[in-house]
């Protein structure tokens, strides 16, 4: 599905800005997360999706649009994106990042609904630097037990997070009736009923 929003007066939504929603085909292999790196010099498509995402710094400064928020970052900062959250990179110059596409198939196989999950958005946090750095390495290598290895890592990760980092959506603050909240409902009926 894609969309593009209708002119509007604001600043943190351009007008035209396009976003398309990501069904992670790809996520039905046997691993429990996609990793890619991403060199960008210009403002990508917007993007929502059931997956929760890392993306995680490596080099250069930007902004990330998560549903109404706007979070300046930089080199060693994650960014979370929660269960149909509208994100965004906006990079200054050049932005380089590890995004990290976690199944929600997996989570839920560990009794984690990360549906009903709210996560902060910008963490700055040694530990979860070095459990991501675990990950990539895991991810890169080629041996007989790399999907266990994987798992391992990315449960460590989930864990982190939702012991550290989250809270249950019902405890959340409210959900406001933006733009975003009827895009996301819309999604999710639209996914669930089609």
């Amino acid at each position: 599905y894609q969309w593009e929003m209708l002119p509007m007066n604001n600043k943190i939504l351009p007008s035209g800005s396009k976003f398309i929603f990501e069904p992670h085909i790809a996520l039905e292999n046997k691993l429990p997360c996609m990793h890619h790196v991403n060199l960008m010099h210009s403002v990508g498509i917007g993007n929502i999706h059931e997956n929760i995402e890392l993306l995680y710094i490596i080099s250069g400064k930007g902004d990330i649009l998560c549903d109404d928020t706007i979070y300046n970052v930089q080199k060693g900062d994650v960014i979370v994106i929660d269960s149909y959250m509208m994100h965004q990179v906006r990079p200054d110059e050049e932005i380089e990042l590890h995004c990290i596409i976690i199944n929600r198939d997996f989570c839920k196989a560990n009794n984690i609904n990360t549906s009903k999950l709210h996560f902060v958005q910008k963490i700055q946090n040694d530990t979860l630097r070095n459990l991501l750095d675990t990950l990539i390495i895991e991810y890169s290598m080629d041996h007989n037990f790399k999907q266990a290895g994987i798992k391992c890592a990315l449960l460590n990760i989930v864990l982190f997070l939702c012991r550290n980092f989250s809270e249950e959506k019902n405890s959340a603050k409210p959900i406001s009736e933006s733009a975003f909240h009827y895009v996301r409902m819309s999604t999710n009926y639209i996914k669930e009923n089609l």
